[in-house]
This record gives structure tokens, sequence and C-alpha cells, in this order.
């Protein structure tokens, strides 16, 4: 009996602890756990994993998506096609860019699972 509750004691401490640092973590660093997130915020899907800001006026919209296809194209060419799939998101407003970036520095990458 003594041994199962000392087990699950250590199951619950752990679990409790793991619990905590992911908290504090989020607490800390909130913006990368954001733009993960993003298939659940107010931002547009433009393309495949491409956000954009729902006031972003229709001529800049125009010009991101004209410039990642452009892109796209030229990594193809050299590269001998895509091998990776980035979610990009374009931001102007300083809500997002503190929602969304780090430092509210612009131009950031998140490496995640």
């Amino acid at each position: 009996m003594i041994k199962k509750r000392k087990k699950t004691f250590i199951i619950a401490a752990f679990l409790s602890i793991f619990l905590m640092l992911l908290i504090a973590s989020y607490m800390l660093n909130p913006q990368p756990v954001h733009a993960m997130m993003v298939d659940f915020s107010s931002m547009e899907e433009q393309d495949e994993q491409v956000y954009l800001e729902p006031d972003i006026s229709e001529n800049i919209e125009y010009l991101i998506i004209n410039d990642l296809e452009q892109s796209k194209e030229r990594i193809s060419e050299i590269f001998d096609g895509l091998h990776s799939t980035p979610t990009m998101l374009f931001i102007q407003s300083p809500q997002a860019l503190k929602k969304y970036a780090q430092k509210n520095r612009t131009g950031q990458t998140y490496y995640t699972y």
C-alpha cells in the first residue's frame, strides 16, 4: 500500500513540475506559442502556411503573395524543388508585433516541433 502511494506521489509530483515548467515557459516567452497556434487566431490564411494580418491592404497583400511565388520559383530552380514548408506570418500593427514577435523585432524564426 505504501509503495503504491509513493509511486502515485512521484507521478503526480513529476506531472505538476512539468505543468509548472510549461506555464512558466509560456509566461516568459509567449510569442512562439502564439505563432504555433496561428490557425486559431484572427490571422487570415492566404496560401498554404502563409498568414496575413486582416488589416493589411489589398495592395500590400498582392505584393507579399507575388514576392512569395517568385521566391518559390527561384528556390525551386536553384535547389531542385522546395524541401520545407515554413509557416510565415505577415503583420504590421504594433499589437500583432507584440503578440508574435519577441522584443518587437521583425524577421524572426522560431524552431518548433
